[in-house]
């Protein structure tokens, strides 16, 4: 069991339990984000480049028909093997997939000409070592990118997630700002920095999503959102149906036309060694 103080989606074992349905329905939607980093860090055809906390390699997907190569990393083998699969099926040889500790990453000093970790290092129980070894194996004038979300407040996609959760199991606590992690841009600028970062800028992005209906919503998010998996693996099958109808019954009072556009705000902050 994860100790009370430990953020349970710094374990692998969250998003290994997601990993197909996160690669058939959520990274379609992280793909946008990702899509700003790579015009954010100024990867060239030339750039050799590490994602840390790939998952099933949304943005390394999207980056490596571009440049000279990828090396991605997760902690989850579930996500690798996802990111070996789409190797075997579309030939990519430029893309290097590897099981391993974002805060002990395996890669030589001054290897990589741009660095990335899209919503993964948010995660990290030492998110200044996190950085560091972003820091370390870039080369000098090398990028890094780095996202999180935003407070929920301002994502009424993920308001609706977790409000929907909440009508499930009313014990759950309602989310809570963190004005001491990386949704604080502040936050997220102050840790670059310290951990050698220059010229860092924050910059807010904000996409969606369009559900076509209260059922499509809230399947994408049971095969894809690790909050919800989990809360359906830990409850039994009889009582996770009473509660999946309150979740549906609170999405449809919530949002009463679909389709409708869900939209959530990340930052993103890029710094140069």
């Amino acid at each position: 069991m994860t100790p009370p103080n430990i953020n349970p989606f710094s374990r692998p074992d969250p998003w290994s339990l997601v990993s197909l349905g996160y690669e058939q329905t959520t990274m379609a939607f992280l793909a946008k984000y990702s899509e700003d980093a790579i015009r954010l860090s100024g990867a060239t055809s030339e750039s050799a480049i590490l994602d840390v906390a790939c998952g099933p390699g949304t943005l390394t997907r999207l980056i490596a028909p571009c440049v000279k190569s990828v090396d991605a990393l997760d902690f989850s083998p579930e996500m690798i093997e996802l990111l070996q699969s789409y190797i075997s099926v579309t030939g990519a040889v430029n893309i290097t997939p590897t099981v391993g500790d974002g805060q002990k990453l395996p890669y030589l000093e001054a290897q990589f000409d741009a660095a990335f970790s899209m919503f993964g290092l948010m995660f990290f129980p030492d998110r200044l070592k996190g950085f560091s070894e972003l820091y370390r194996t870039l080369r000098r004038g090398g990028m890094a990118v780095v996202s999180s979300w935003a407070p929920i407040v301002d994502s009424p996609a993920m308001m609706l997630m977790f409000g929907a959760m909440r009508a499930a199991n009313p014990q759950m606590p309602e989310p809570q700002a963190n004005i001491m992690n990386l949704e604080n841009p502040e936050v997220l600028k102050s840790e670059m920095e310290r951990s050698g970062f220059k010229s860092v800028v924050v910059h807010p992005v904000t996409h969606g999503m369009t559900p076509t209906s209260v059922e499509d919503f809230w399947d994408s998010m049971i095969r894809g959102s690790a909050p919800i998996a989990m809360m359906k693996r830990n409850t039994a099958p009889h009582e996770w149906s009473r509660m999946e109808g309150l979740s549906l019954d609170y999405i449809r009072e919530t949002v009463p036309e679909f389709p409708t556009l869900l939209t959530s705000t990340a930052w993103v902050g890029v710094g140069r060694k």
